[in-house]
């Protein structure tokens, strides 16, 4: 069963990401993403967890609107490509009608 593994580098000015999907003994790099600057180094210490988190939680949002505007422009690439062979379909009939 394929899985999704997502790999993260915590640096001190961002975090990196590295979304795989994975099956049986196959891994394949599906996308790779950063966030947005950390500012660790204007932050308390006691606050670098919550600033780490929140980022974390900020990219993986922005990643899933990303991921669903482009599975919304993909599907209405397929409709109109659909539409448009079936009306080329329609014209080769009527072309061969005669």
């Amino acid at each position: 069963m394929a899985q999704k593994i997502l790999g993260l580098d915590i640096g001190s000015h961002s975090i990196k990401a590295a979304l795989f999907d994975t099956a049986f003994r196959v891994y394949t790099l599906t996308d790779l993403f950063q966030s947005a600057p950390l500012h660790l180094d204007e932050a308390p210490p006691e606050e670098h967890d919550i600033i780490i988190t929140e980022s974390i939680q900020q990219m993986l949002q922005k990643q899933h609107r990303h991921q669903k505007r482009h599975h919304g422009i993909v599907r209405e690439i397929h409709q109109q490509s659909h539409a448009q062979a079936s009306a080329s379909a329609k014209t080769i009939e009527q072309s061969s009608a005669f």
